[in-house]
C-alpha cells in the first residue's frame, strides 16, 4: 500500500461550494531518516495531515533505512525474515487504520478535526475503544479518593467482565451482550458461593459497570448504555432479629465496658 493509496482525502464538497466543515485528512507511514540510534536503526512514524497541517507520531518500530520502502510505506526484509516482515507491516497497517478511524468519525459527525486534537485522540485511542482499559484507567485515578473496598469491588466487576469477554470493546456495550454477561455472572457467583449470594451481589457488580459507562458518556464518548433496558433486580435483605435475652446480654456487655473501643463509643 503506497503513500498515494493510503491517503484518504475527502472534502465532501464541490469546488464551487464554500464548505462549512474542513475534512481534508490523510495519513501515511514514513521513516525518520534524521534519527539513527547506535544500532543504525531509524524509527517509523505515522505522518497525519489535517487540513494542511502535519503531525508525526511514532509507531514503535525501528528498522534500517534500506529496510523501508518509501513508495509502499512498508518494511521490506530478506526472505528469511518474512514472518517478522509480515508482523511489522501488520503493526503499520493497524496504526494507519487507527488514524483513519478518527478521520472517519469526524467526517461522519461533520466536526472539524484539529491537529493537536487528532494527536491526543490517536495516543489515547486504545483507551477510548477498549472499555476494560478505559475503566481500569478511571479506577486507578480514583485510588486515594474512593475507599479501598469500593476500588476492590470495581476491580472485581472488571475482572468478571474481562473473563466473560476479552477484549471487551466500547461497541460491546449493548443490550444483548450485557444480558449474556448477566447470565454469566449469575452462574459464576452461584457456583462460587453455592447459591448463598445471588441477586444482590450481581446487582452490585452491574452497578460498578454502569458507573463507568456513565463516566464515559459524561466525557463525550459515543457509547450505548444497555442498562437503560436491562435493569438487574435487587432483593431486600433478609434481617434476623435478636431475642430479648440476647439484647439484654449485649446491653450488659456494653454497660460493663467489655466491648472494643470503637463499638463502645456507638
Amino acid at each position: 500500500m503506497g503513500k498515494l493509496n493510503t491517503k484518504t482525502t475527502q472534502t465532501g464538497f464541490r469546488a464551487t461550494q464554500k464548505p462549512k466543515f474542513m475534512h481534508d485528512y490523510h495519513c501515511y507511514t514514513i521513516i525518520r531518516k534524521d534519527y539513527v540510534n547506535r544500532k543504525g536503526l531509524s524509527p517509523l512514524a505515522i505522518r497525519a495531515v489535517i487540513n494542511g497541517i502535519a503531525r508525526v507520531i511514532r509507531v514503535g518500530i525501528h528498522v534500517r533505512v534500506d529496510q523501508f520502502d518509501d513508495d509502499t510505506g512498508r518494511v521490506k526484509l530478506s526472505g528469511s525474515d518474512r514472518e517478522r516482515e509480515n508482523d511489522l507491516n501488520l503493526i503499520i497497517a493497524n496504526a494507519e487504520a487507527k488514524a483513519n478511524r478518527i478521520f472517519t468519525t469526524y467526517r461522519l459527525k461533520e466536526k472539524t478535526l484539529q491537529p493537536d486534537e487528532f494527536k491526543k485522540l490517536y495516543l489515547t485511542a486504545d483507551l477510548r475503544t477498549n472499555f476494560i482499559l478505559y475503566a481500569r484507567k478511571i479506577s486507578e485515578g480514583q485510588e486515594g479518593t474512593l475507599n479501598a473496598a469500593t476500588i476492590r469491588h470495581q476491580d472485581l466487576a472488571l475482572n468478571y467482565l474481562e473473563e466473560f469477554k476479552s477484549p471487551f470493546m466500547m461497541y460491546d456495550l449493548n443490550y444483548e451482550t450485557i444480558r449474556k454477561f448477566d447470565e454469566f455472572l449469575r452462574k459464576k457467583i452461584s457456583d462460587k458461593t453455592h447459591g448463598k449470594f445471588g441477586d444482590n451481589h450481581v446487582w452490585k457488580l452491574h452497578s460498578k459497570i454502569r458507573k463507568f459507562i456513565r463516566i464515559a458518556k459524561d466525557e463525550g464518548l459515543d457509547v450505548e448504555n444497555p442498562y437503560e433496558k436491562l435493569k438487574p433486580k435487587k432483593k431486600p435483605g433478609q434481617r434476623e432479629y435478636l431475642l430479648r435475652d440476647e439484647v439484654e446480654k449485649l446491653i450488659n456487655i456494653w454497660l460493663d465496658g467489655e466491648l472494643p473501643f470503637t463499638h463502645q463509643q456507638c
